[in-house]
């Protein structure tokens, strides 16, 4: 049983490709709709998720606990665009 979430936004995902030459992954956007939401389940554990915004099938599910991931604005690379709206969970801390 899912309870509601305790938030959910629409939002895309991006793919973690090869490490490159200069130390950093390839990241490239996935040009699917879905949307991200963090909710506590029957298991008593909060989920974040990624749902596919037209099969409406959660593709990723991750099991977060306080202080163990970080979710962060990503620096693109590109020219300071206004429209750069990426983030990343990441596990561990560094």
């Amino acid at each position: 049983v899912t309870h509601s979430p305790v938030v959910e936004i629409r939002a895309g995902k991006c793919n973690m490709g090869e490490v490159q030459a200069n130390g950093k992954h390839q990241i490239t956007p996935d040009p699917r709709k879905g949307r991200l939401s963090l909710s506590k389940e029957s298991d008593g554990l909060m989920h974040f998720k990624w749902t596919n915004g037209v099969s409406n099938t959660v593709e990723d599910d991750r099991i977060v606990f306080p202080g163990e991931y970080t979710f962060k604005k990503v620096k693109t690379g590109r020219t300071a665009e206004p429209a750069d709206r990426v983030y990343m969970l990441k596990y561990g801390s560094g």
